[in-house]
């Protein structure tokens, strides 16, 4: 069965509209699925999780500058405030949230210059890396982050200012030294996912979804999307794939 979840009208009070965000995760019986307006970015805790900081099985969601940890029952039981770091009084946008294996969470904070903010809650601790020419469309919805193993993915759009930020595909940051490289320089993705079968899934604005081994970022196939203004991807285990469009719709 396919249960989907929204808070409530009293919870969504004092949160903009914003595009939806779509993730799923695989309980022991069934496969909860999670598309929401209000928040630009949504994230499961994946268990097991090497931090006491955020709690398996619970959402994380951000909106302005804010990320808040949700209990399945729609409970808050924490929120970090995120600084764009260039400008802590600027109105930047963290486009979307992740988790690493080593329990540090992760943000695509920015657009034309944005950085791969990492806090870590053990120590309080946070970094700031970024990468030459990554940027993307100043667009609700648009900016991607996954991540799996040592690796953080995020997508790259061309943003016609200097030569480098004509540059787009996937940016791969090492976790270990926040090292960068750029793959896919031919498409421009809106959004990005490693499925529950392990593969990297990203989509551009032309309604493909472009797979990739996230071990070596051979590409692998593609597929054609209903037409929608689709802005984010999930994949469960047997490769069924979930898409969430602007309009709040789930496909």
């Amino acid at each position: 069965p396919m249960t989907s979840t929204f808070f409530s009208e009293q919870e969504r009070k004092g949160f903009p509209e914003r595009a939806a965000r779509i993730s799923c995760w695989e309980g022991p019986t069934f496969i909860r699925v999670l598309g929401l307006i209000l928040f630009p970015a949504l994230f499961i805790v994946s268990a097991p999780a090497t931090t006491r900081h955020f709690t398996p099985g619970n959402l994380l969601a951000v909106s302005d500058g804010v990320v808040r940890e949700y209990t399945p029952a729609g409970v808050e039981t924490q929120n970090i405030l995120i600084l764009y770091p260039e400008d802590a009084s600027a109105r930047e946008i963290v486009r979307d949230i992740v988790v690493y294996g080593n329990g540090h969470l992760g943000t695509y904070n920015g657009t034309f210059e944005p950085f791969l903010s990492t806090f870590a809650p053990d120590t309080a601790t946070w970094w700031q890396p970024t990468c030459l020419g990554w940027s993307t469309v100043n667009r609700p919805g648009y900016g991607g982050i996954a991540t799996q193993g040592d690796f953080v993915y995020v997508s790259d759009m061309q943003t016609f200012g200097s030569i480098e930020e004509r540059a787009s595909g996937i940016v791969r940051f090492n976790i270990r030294d926040f090292s960068c490289e750029r793959f896919a320089p031919e498409s421009e993705f809106i959004d990005l996912t490693i499925g529950q079968d392990g593969l990297l899934y990203g989509f551009t604005g032309a309604r493909a979804l472009r797979v990739y081994d996230p071990a070596d970022m051979t590409f692998l196939k593609s597929i054609r999307l209903v037409p929608a203004d689709h802005r984010a991807v999930a994949v469960n285990r047997d490769g069924d794939v979930f898409t969430a469009a602007a309009n709040g719709r789930i496909f």
